[in-house]
């Protein structure tokens, strides 16, 4: 799919420069700053009176996730630390077994860093029954949302997938709004099948998906149920190569442009207030 000049422009939030790429998410994610692909409820209020982005499918930063605990099924989701501690390494192995299987197997390490993700609030598993999933297709479950009385639909297990998507809060009042101002009157996140999930993964064991935003249209909705990775959706973030202009081709030195102080021990000491946001950024991403 061809890009508008809309889905190529670079765009500026909050001082941060952000571009789009159109593709399969192996193919695209490592074109980005990891820390600065954007998140569903990142995307959905850069969306607020940003029409160019409401025309397009994103992938998002956030990952669905399901374990099972003394065999009892549990639906999770994370964002962008989740998603690039799943999606990060291998990316190309790991996109193709999503494709071919519906599911992430995530490996001994994976599901550990997930763990420590859930004792600190990152990651976010709630007992599916507790959210009144409907539908009956094999592959996943949905709930709706109406964008003019979201707190009647917005439950507290439902929230973490709510949260992910859409923001919480002033944010979440901002973006049912911004729905419904649109012409969207009924929104809905999707999910894995509880039953379907637990049939593929054992006890102990954690599975992954991908999560993508509808375009806006009669409807729009958050798919946290999503294996199709192989779609050409964008994905918004910083890129590696634009940042400061290329900067992260560039020396360390000539990154910071003489604002770093020795510490007295022969290391360098660089203040965030010192430099750009854009090389802030590069210094401070996960390699």
């Amino acid at each position: 799919m061809a890009q508008s000049p809309a889905m190529q422009r670079q765009e500026q939030t909050q001082g941060t420069a952000y571009d789009i790429k159109t593709g399969p998410l192996a193919k695209t994610y490592g074109l980005f700053v990891p820390n600065t692909i954007n998140t569903g409820a990142e995307i959905s209020a850069a969306r607020i009176g940003g029409a160019g982005l409401q025309k397009q499918w994103f992938y998002t930063a956030n990952v669905p996730l399901a374990t099972k605990r003394k065999g009892k099924l549990l639906l999770g989701i994370g964002g962008r630390e989740a998603f690039n501690e799943v999606f990060g390494q291998d990316i190309e192995a790991v996109c193709q077994e999503l494709i071919n299987t519906g599911y992430i197997q995530l490996n001994p390490r994976k599901r550990d860093l997930i763990l420590r993700l859930e004792h600190s609030g990152e990651v976010v598993f709630v007992d599916p029954k507790e959210m009144e999933l409907r539908g009956t297709n094999a592959a996943y479950r949905s709930f709706q949302i109406r964008t003019g009385s979201y707190e009647k639909d917005v439950t507290v297990p439902r929230m973490p997938f709510v949260g992910a998507g859409y923001g919480s809060g002033d944010m979440l009042k901002r973006v049912m709004s911004n729905l419904k101002g649109n012409n969207i009157s009924e929104t809905a996140v999707y999910t894995m099948n509880p039953e379907h999930a637990a049939e593929n993964v054992n006890n102990n064991g954690i599975v992954a998906r991908a999560s993508w935003l509808y375009v806006f249209g009669i409807v729009s909705r958050f798919y946290a149920d999503g294996w199709g990775v192989d779609d050409h959706f964008g994905l918004r973030g910083v890129l590696k190569n634009a940042a400061e202009g290329g900067a992260s081709e560039k020396p360390l030195e000539d990154l910071i442009g003489g604002k770093a102080v020795s510490d007295g021990r022969g290391i360098a000491v660089v203040h965030q207030k010192d430099v750009s946001p854009g090389v802030w950024t590069l210094l401070t991403a996960k390699r």
